[in-house]
């Protein structure tokens, strides 16, 4: 997702060809820097409606 962001700002901020970011080692800075990651449920805990858990909370 990331990655399809940037290619539509540089193209939307015609961001010339040479300065264009290339490879992927910005995303893993990016994720770093805004403490982006990714967590997977397992068992039990992947199997809650979360629809319903926040209907309940209001």
């Amino acid at each position: 997702m990331l990655r399809e962001k940037q290619k539509r700002f540089e193209e939307k901020f015609e961001v010339p060809e040479a300065e264009r970011l290339s490879g992927d080692s910005w995303v893993q800075s990016f994720c770093r820097t805004y403490k982006v990651r990714e967590i997977c449920c397992h068992g039990e805990a992947a199997s809650v409606d979360l629809t319903a858990v926040e209907a309940e909370r209001l």
